[in-house]
Order: structure tokens, then C-alpha cells, then sequence
């Protein structure tokens, strides 16, 4: 964070850019809580809500629904292997199933049993995290229409929505 009230060289700007984009980006794969989980059970079910509703009129008016993802992630989580170790010590483990499983937001869009989005786009800062995600949705690629973009999401959100209006203006005769 920026503390001078005085005048900032441009040097000196930049480089409290590049310190602000690197909280930002997912450096390491461990993050999250107990929270995380309801959040993402939350997220799963407000989506599913958004799909009902906007399935009814998509192709009344030739709707296209776009997923956007601005800070995708890798779509992983590393949990801690003391849980896991006790977790196998109290139960029989065929009993447990895998442990390690975990479903990121992305993953989840993917998995909606109702009919999806007509693209989704997933942005990271982080070009690894972005690699490792294309690789784990990498089996919905067949079904699906995925893009996935490094870089700043604010840039390709605007530069995604001037693509889009500019297809609407010319399906519409107005460029």
C-alpha cells in the first residue's frame, strides 16, 4: 500500500503496482477455510438458481449466457495431511472414499447437471494457475466452449464485452 501523500515517481508507482498484483495473484495453494466450503456450496446453488431461470428464456430470446471468471485460480486446494492421516486412522478408509477430493467453483460450474452456460471464461493473473486449471477442466473441453485467459481480468472483461457488443450490433444490422 501506498503511504506518501507527496508526489510518486514513475518508478515508484510501478513497482507499488506490481506489489498490489502480487496479493492478488494465487501464489500458493494453500488458502481457504471452513468457509470456504459453504461458500462454495452457496455459489453451486445460486448458479444453479441463475440457470433455472434464465434457461426458460435463453432461447426465447436468443440468449447466449457467458460464464466469466475473473479470478479463476487453479482450481486446487492442498489440504492438510494431519487431517487426512487421522481421518484414515479412525475409519476403514473403503469407507471414506478419497479424501483428497476437492471441487473448486470451476469445477462445479462444469459439473450442473441443468444446461450450462454457452461459454465460460476463466482469467488468472497467476499463468500457472491458470495452466494447472485448463488442465484440470481439460476433460469438458469436448462438451463445452472454455477460454482461458492470463492476464488482468478487468482487461479482458472490457475486451470481451466490446467483442460481444460488437457481434450483437452486427447480428442486429447496426454496424
Amino acid at each position: 500500500m501506498i503511504e506518501k501523500t507527496e508526489e510518486l515517481s514513475l518508478a515508484e508507482i510501478q513497482d507499488a503496482i506490481e506489489r498490489e498484483n502480487n496479493v492478488l495473484c494465487e501464489s500458493s495453494e494453500h488458502w481457504g477455510g471452513l468457509w470456504t466450503q459453504q461458500k462454495l456450496n452457496t455459489f453451486e446453488k445460486y448458479v444453479n438458481a441463475y440457470l433455472t431461470i434464465m434457461n426458460k428464456w435463453r432461447d426465447k430470446l436468443g440468449l447466449k449466457l457467458i460464464y466469466f471468471d475473473g479470478f479463476a485460480g487453479s482450481g486446487s486446494k492442498k489440504t492438510d495431511n494431519n487431517n487426512i492421516e487421522l481421518m484414515t486412522s479412525l475409519f476403514d478408509r473403503s469407507h471414506i472414499g478419497d479424501v483428497n477430493v476437492y471441487k473448486g467453483a470451476a469445477e462445479r460450474v462444469m459439473d450442473i447437471s441443468q444446461r450450462g452456460f454457452d461459454y465460460y471464461y476463466f482469467v488468472d493473473k497467476d499463468k500457472e494457475s491458470n495452466e494447472k486449471l485448463e488442465q484440470k477442466l481439460d476433460k469438458y473441453k469436448k462438451d463445452k466452449h472454455l477460454i482461458f485467459r492470463h492476464g488482468d481480468s478487468n482487461e479482458e472483461i472490457l475486451l470481451h464485452l466490446y467483442f460481444w457488443i460488437l457481434l450483437a450490433c452486427k447480428l442486429i444490422g447496426k454496424v
